[in-house]
């Protein structure tokens, strides 16, 4: 029991929370760029929320299932179809064996994630499944997905047989996991004080430019032209660290992150605001907002508290559906 890749595009890999506990040996963590939808897209299938899904970005590869399966897509939105069948996200499906997932559009977003009931069966490195392409590890063999790759599942599903594609009848509503507004704090080290922050960031729209990727994300937009950004001594940074260099346009750090840096740093993006960023539309204007660090760890509490409810009453769902369980 398998799926296939028929049709290989880059920026798709086997991602999940990421490697941590290593960055003093000097490797980066990686995993998802949006961990909602990575623990969304599980909750719907009853997996564990660390299950390791597949990320892919627009043009989308193409996959085969050689057997039956339940999956659900969450994150971006790419149009999604089944034997020209159009499927939605945020719900768990019924795959047949035999069938083609093709993406035809992108209606939002930028990383899409795939998941499998019960997972896939990898070989973890330093105990993650998360794809490590500069060091050639983890994922299926450490790169992207590769036109013929073929992933098993971990467990076939057995107990429950259809002809057709079905749409299960419990989706998730994602509106609490996501807002328009990215939330930041100062960093420990910023070169801008609290009372400057504010002419800094109050009223200013940003835009991500096209020249990033999963280690970072450059910015346009904010008042930085008399910033001192003289560097600092080279330290830990972590994902969400704002770093000024000396061209003035920001950089987020991301889930490919480096494990220390020397450039200036003027804040940090809130946990709770990491899937948000992620998913932002490159040249497309959003607003960034200084918070306490206490009003930061209410809205991560706060999500989290979203996500229990969602992973109970997935759980709920399945075992009315399938009574094996």
């Amino acid at each position: 029991m398998s799926i296939s890749i028929i049709k290989s595009k880059p920026g798709c890999t086997i991602q999940d929370e990421g490697r941590f506990g290593f960055q003093a040996l000097g490797i980066n963590p990686t995993g998802v760029m949006d961990l909602h939808a990575m623990h969304i897209a599980n909750a719907l299938l009853g997996n564990a929320l660390s299950e390791a899904v597949i990320e892919f970005i627009f043009p989308a590869p193409v996959f085969y299932f050689h057997r039956n399966t339940f999956i659900s897509l969450s994150g971006a939105d790419f149009g999604a179809t089944i034997n020209n069948t159009s499927i939605p996200v945020n719900r768990p499906i019924f795959i047949p064996a035999e069938t083609t997932l093709h993406f035809t559009k992108k209606i939002r977003g930028n990383f899409a994630y795939l998941a499998v009931q019960s997972g896939f069966e990898l070989q973890d490195w330093l105990g993650s499944y998360s794809t490590h392409k500069k060091v050639g590890a983890g994922g299926l063999h450490g790169d992207d997905l590769q036109k013929g790759d073929i992933i098993h599942f971990r467990n076939e599903q057995k107990n429950y047989v259809h002809e057709d594609v079905m749409v299960m009848p419990w989706q998730a509503d994602v509106g609490d996991f996501y807002n328009s507004t990215i939330y930041c704090t100062s960093a420990p080290e910023s070169i801008i004080s609290d009372n400057e922050s504010t002419h800094w960031w109050k009223d200013q729209y940003f835009t991500i430019l096209p020249n990033s990727d999963r280690m970072g994300y450059r910015l346009s937009g904010g008042n930085f032209e008399k910033v001192d950004t003289a560097e600092i001594t080279s330290s830990a940074v972590t994902r969400g660290t704002i770093q000024l260099p000396p061209n003035k346009i920001p950089i987020v750090l991301m889930a490919d992150h480096q494990t220390t840096g020397g450039y200036a740093r003027i804040a940090n993006i809130c946990a709770s605001s990491f899937s948000s960023f992620a998913q932002q539309v490159f040249n497309s204007p959003f607003m960034m907002e200084m918070i306490s660090i206490k009003e930061a760890e209410k809205k991560w509490i706060e999500q989290y508290y979203h996500l229990q409810i969602l992973q109970q009453a997935c759980t709920l769902r399945i075992k009315e559906q399938f009574h094996a369980y």
